[in-house]
């Protein structure tokens, strides 16, 4: 049940745009963050029975014009994606967001985004050469 509500809320600040959190251009991390209408929610919903908790995620959601069905349509899509349609998928997102950069019509939100798949993708490819060189190695004699 808290799975389900984090996954929503989640769900809901990636459709919304939230910035990630980040240091700003001096590397100086913000002071203290202005709430937004996420954080109070969050804040609100924290102690309350799920039902409640359910009902205000609900609320808010078509406050905003987020539709139940259509955010569960895109969680469905992307599970049913194999692993390599997703990648695709992301890499195909990363292109685009580095075309924006390089003609200097990046947002920071989308910066933010860029940051977060460049990184990703890294972690990636670490991935696969540490699984690579790991199966190259002899087995490791026992006493």
């Amino acid at each position: 049940m808290k799975r389900t509500i984090l996954m929503l809320v989640l769900v809901i600040c990636v459709s919304l745009g939230v910035e990630p959190l980040q240091a700003g251009p001096t590397n100086q991390p913000p002071a203290v963050r202005p709430a937004t209408e996420l954080d109070k929610l969050i804040a609100e919903i924290r102690n309350l029975p799920p039902a409640e908790q359910q009902a205000r995620i609900k609320a808010f959601n078509e406050k905003h014009g987020l539709k139940e069905e259509d955010l569960k349509k895109q969680q469905e899509a992307v599970q049913k994606m194999t692993p390599e349609q997703r990648q695709a998928k992301i890499k195909t997102r990363l292109a685009e967001l580095q075309k924006k950069k390089a003609a200097g019509t990046l947002t920071p939100v989308e910066q933010g985004r860029l940051q977060n798949l460049e990184g990703w993708v890294q972690n990636q490819e670490k991935g696969k050469t540490s699984a690579a060189s790991s199966t190259n190695k002899p087995p490791v004699p026992r006493k």
